[in-house]
């Protein structure tokens, strides 16, 4: 199961925090109208505090915590899918990135341990997406009885960013890799 969701997930966070609407005045993301990415459509977000943007599909939820952190879910049927996003700390810049990738997988897994049942964590692997270097670890359990994977990273952008990844164990449509393979940095077009 693992191995699966690596192969679809390029990246993930966890915030836990609950996620609320922010006006589309004080909104810190821009979103463009983007007629088609790798045959999905959907809307290009540009989170400028991070220095990155992606795709949410059509039809997907996006939303925005206090802290001007989106969050992408969608939810079919008995399946969901979780995509949140968090600055690390400013002072985390001087870290190096392993540095960086443990502070927040402490934080990130000691969290995950205590709501998954049978946890098993995954091998921690470095990677680079559009120019962007990072690394993750993915892990497995059950939350309520169904079997979820999730996924925790750290890309180093203009400022670090962690990225947790929650999914049952239902399929989804392409348009869940969507999100993970169209980050990259901030394009001015």
């Amino acid at each position: 199961m693992i191995l699966r969701f690596l192969s679809c997930a390029l990246t993930a966070v966890f915030i836990s925090a609950t996620c609320a609407e922010v006006p589309s005045s004080a909104n810190p993301l821009v979103s463009t109208p983007l007629i088609a990415y790798q045959q999905a459509k959907g809307t290009v977000c540009k989170w400028k505090a991070a220095g990155i943007q992606f795709i949410v599909p059509t039809g997907w939820e996006l939303e925005i915590n206090k802290d001007g952190e989106p969050s992408v879910s969608q939810t079919e049927g008995s399946s969901y899918y979780l995509a949140s996003f968090a600055l690390l700390p400013p002072d985390a810049s001087s870290l190096s990135p392993e540095q960086q990738f443990k502070a927040a997988q402490e934080g990130v897994l000691a969290s995950a341990k205590k709501d998954f049942k049978g946890f098993e964590e995954g091998k921690i692997e470095e990677f680079i997406q559009h120019g962007i270097k990072g690394r993750r670890q993915p892990f497995v359990g059950k939350v309520d009885g169904v079997e979820t994977v999730g996924m925790i990273a750290v890309l180093s952008a203009e400022r670090p960013i962690l990225i947790y990844i929650q999914v049952n164990a239902g399929d989804f449509s392409k348009d869940s890799r969507v999100i993970l393979e169209s980050i990259k940095k901030i394009e001015d077009k």
